[in-house]
């Protein structure tokens, strides 16, 4: 029989019982001297076994100046009951990088024993420091040991040992695994002090009214949708209620006990149901206030969204279109599932409404466009998004979580496929916008929920020159796979190709085809590129990569659809590799400077839509690739066109950039897929980026489109 692991010293407390002046004593005594952030560790598992009457526990822990580990006590009412070992932790020791034999985990076996919700444990370093803790059986049951030890490795790798154990221990001692929950907890602090300082010395204090249409909701829905307009710091409101005769007297009781105790509640009784549009109208009928607010009535507001509006407000008055980041919240209050958004995205809007909640509009804009419309009901929000920043002055975007959407069973934050007539509704609200704009084009539901994709009708089809850079061996091949690939008329190719005794080549025909054109010179590539752009004929200049194939069919009509917005200056597409993994949809740069390539190693199965439907929708970005890359001719003259020195990326990042400084806007288009064979080297002469951020001030390489709270650290 094997003889039992003896634990290495007496139990420090004499007690029978940990909850004791000593135990408590030394818990806070701990916590005072910032002590627990010397332990790393984790109860991995308390499992009862019945038939032998034990209990075993499983965990590591590590001490996080020297990584070595933990001492674990037991009460002494226990200890001789008790056996324990040291086990080696492999996905431990690989997730720190320690040698593979460390023994950082443990096991400890009590006979006759049986842990029913709490266990007790003292956690010692080598160095005699000693941490007590309490552990919820129940709770560690619901978290998977794996996943844990998998997101652990990610964190060192994207943010250091350092931030990773303040982020481990913050999880394990609020049993909130998920990112996001730390993220919360990082992010959302404000100084209460200064929130209020602001506002009694902000020049403008408008009234903000919330208009808000009730039917039928749960009370304890409509309380905590109440109560978060009533816990806002900013005082200056007015919550215009419009009941939509819900026939649950729940909601009368409710709705008349709030309008008795704060005399900014004010409510209208509707006679008969008129369903969203029409008792949003009534509620609209009773605001006095300078801005107004859209709200449903089972959804919370942020305590701090208010103040952060009538901030931006008082940053520039003529802000009349402001809207905010959100997440969802259970019904347990439980928040989840982060939509960190875009700023100003028109294209990006046209397919799917992205703004959603929690728009506050200037009162004078919303006269100007007028009520909700119940053609519209079930995408009513939708319309009025699309009528109202269609006359907007100035659209805000505040890149904060201050909107909080319920997700209750059968609703739409629920479940999308709920209401499918929601998505018919706003199909008809954007036809209708590009019937305002007298733009002609066909609207079609998109492949996901809530999505939508519009064919745009041309009376012409616009010239287009595609220009490759490329050995003279290979046109055959290179203009026979584009030949195949290309359903489109107007096109022209020019083949650029380095010789060095290109001085005394003239440009030629290809085989004697007018719409075939050699150019030869001994230059750098950029410069060959300007070059067979001066010679080009075609409206657009379409710059390819030879090693690039074509995935999607009639691929030039899906690029050159866009051309009707004469605001957008270069067209990218969805770059992927010979897996199928996302290679570029687009680049910025992160907080630290360097490049960032959005979504990079992602598959793309078809089902996968990115974050937000990033990779599926058309959208503004900071910069594409020039791997296949559209611009219109007049505006490459504009800018110059290319800039000798810069290698890929910074040669196309430069070209955006240039082209955004005139006006103009950057265009992903996820609907033209190509595949690149050919990997890019890594830019690896440092002087170069740092030349190049030399000459862009910092505001030119701040992509507004990307949410910074996603350049930080991308969520997918």
């Amino acid at each position: 029989m094997k003889k039992k692991e003896k634990f290495q010293e007496e139990f420090w407390i004499e007690n029978k019982k940990f909850k004791t002046t000593s135990y408590i004593a030394e818990r806070l005594k701990a916590k005072y001297n910032k002590k627990e952030k010397l332990f790393l560790f984790s109860i991995d598992t308390i499992e009862n076994n019945k038939e032998d009457k034990s209990v075993l526990i499983r965990g590591w822990g590590l001490c996080t100046l020297t990584f070595t580990p933990l001492q674990y006590l037991v009460q002494k009412e226990i200890k001789k009951k008790a056996s324990f070992k040291r086990v080696v932790r492999t996905d431990v020791n690989e997730a720190f990088s320690l040698d593979e034999d460390l023994k950082s985990g443990f096991e400890i076996k009590i006979e006759n024993y049986k842990v029913d919700k709490y266990f007790e444990l003292v956690l010692k370093t080598e160095n005699g420091v000693i941490l007590p803790i309490k552990v919820n059986k129940k709770k560690i049951e619901r978290v998977s040991v794996s996943e844990i030890i998998r997101n652990t490795k990610n964190d060192i790798k994207n943010e250091g040992i350092k931030e990773t154990i303040t982020k481990f221990n913050y999880k394990r001692r609020t049993k909130e695994w998920s990112d996001f929950g730390y993220w919360i907890y990082k992010n959302e602090k404000y100084s209460i002090d200064k929130v209020k300082n602001d506002i009694v010395n902000f020049q403008f204090l408008p009234k903000i009214s919330i208009v808000v249409p009730v039917y039928n909701v749960e009370e304890r829905w409509l309380r905590c949708f109440i109560n978060s307009v009533i816990n806002q710091y900013y005082i200056n409101w007015e919550l215009c209620i419009a009941d939509d005769c819900s026939p649950s007297p729940h909601v009368k009781k409710v709705l008349d006990e709030y309008q008795l105790k704060d005399h900014r509640i004010k409510v209208l009784y509707r006679h008969e149901n008129g369903h969203i549009s029409e008792a949003t109208n009534s509620a609209i009928s009773l605001v006095t206030g300078d801005y107004v607010g859209f709200m449903d009535n089972d959804d919370e507001l942020s305590p701090f969204a208010l103040y952060e509006y009538v901030k931006a407000i008082n940053e520039d008055s003529r802000r009349d279109f402001i809207y905010c980041d959100e997440d969802k919240i259970d019904t347990r209050g439980k928040r989840f599932d982060p939509f960190f958004k875009s700023s100003w995205n028109s294209e990006l809007l046209h397919n799917h409404n992205y703004i959603t909640h929690f728009v506050l509009v200037k009162k004078s804009l919303l006269d100007r466009i007028g009520l909700l419309k119940s053609e519209y009901n079930g995408s009513q929000d939708y319309d009025f998004i699309l009528r109202a920043t269609e006359n907007a002055e100035s659209i805000h975007h505040i890149p904060k979580l201050l909107y909080h959407w319920r997700t209750i069973e059968g609703s739409v934050a629920f479940n999308p496929q709920a209401k499918m007539y929601c998505y018919e509704a706003g199909k008809k609200a954007l036809e209708d916008s590009l019937e305002r704009h007298h733009i002609k084009g066909k609207v079609e539901l998109g492949k996901f929920y809530g999505t939508y994709k519009t064919q745009f009708e041309f009376e012409t089809e616009p010239k287009i020159t595609i220009i490759v850079l490329l050995e003279e061996n290979e046109i055959s091949t290179v203009l026979g796979k584009l030949e195949n690939s290309i359903e489109y008329s107007q096109i022209e190719f020019v083949f650029g190709i380095k010789r060095e005794d290109a001085s005394d080549q003239a440009d030629e025909r290809y085989k004697n085809k007018s719409n075939i054109i050699k150019v030869y010179k001994n230059c750098d590539n950029n410069e060959l590129k300007n070059y067979c752009a001066e010679i080009a004929t075609g409206e657009y200049l379409l710059f390819l990569e030879k090693h690039v194939e074509i995935i999607s069919g009639n691929w030039i009509k899906e690029l050159i659809n866009f051309s009707y917005n004469k605001k957008i200056g270069i067209s990218g597409v969805k770059i992927v590799d010979a897996k199928n993994k996302i290679l570029n949809v687009g680049m910025n740069f992160d907080v630290n400077g360097k490049i960032r390539y959005s979504h990079q190693g992602c598959e793309d199965d078809g089902e996968y839509k990115g974050y937000y439907y990033r990779i599926v929708a058309p959208q503004y970005v900071f910069s594409v690739s020039d791997d296949c890359l559209l611009i219109k001719k007049d505006v490459f003259q504009l800018i110059g066109g290319y800039e000798k020195g810069w290698s890929f990326p910074l040669s196309a990042i430069d070209l955006c950039v240039k082209v955004k400084k005139q006006g103009y806007s950057v265009l992903f288009n996820p609907f033209v897929k190509v595949k690149q064979t050919y990997k890019h080297k890594l830019l690896e002469e440092k002087n170069e980026l740092n030349r190049f951020k030399e000459k862009w001030s910092l505001d030119d390489l701040i992509d507004p489109y990307t949410n910074i709270n996603l350049v930080k650290r991308e969520l997918r």
